[in-house]
């Protein structure tokens, strides 16, 4: 084998090992505690403010409501939001879609209790906290 073929195979290589470690070196996740968003009131009802990012969350992952209150959902999502462009709230029957960042709303009573809202297929997930 020539030498200069030799050293490249080993520069590669070397190049290779690194380039692996880096991608399996373990990752720390930087944990911050979610803000909870209060809703605002405009007298009977409840306006909640939720829209789906690109980045895989929700700008508000939890929001609190008072309870045997009318709350009205204005939901958004980045146009490269993927799946998070659906929003889903089993309990109250709700399904909404934005599509090119379109606002869409829904209007349900809660009880007390924490309720998931997510997109379609889970994997945006945010909670609804009704005290």
């Amino acid at each position: 084998m020539d030498k200069a073929f030799l050293a490249v195979l080993i520069l590669a290589g070397a190049f290779f090992a690194y380039a692996l470690s880096i991608s399996l070196a373990p990752v720390s996740p930087v944990l911050r505690a979610a803000p909870t968003v209060y809703a605002g009131t405009d007298g009977a009802v409840q306006d909640i403010y939720i829209k789906a990012l690109s980045s895989g969350t929700y700008d508000r992952p939890q929001v609190s409501v008072k309870a045997g209150q009318k709350v009205r959902l204005h939901f958004s999502a980045d146009p490269n939001a993927g799946c998070g462009k659906t929003l889903v709230m089993r309990d109250f029957n709700v399904r909404l879609v934005s599509l090119n960042g379109e606002e869409r709303t829904a209007e349900f009573t809660p009880q007390r209790g924490t309720y998931e809202f997510s997109c379609s297929m889970r994997m945006f997930r945010g909670s609804l906290v009704v005290a």
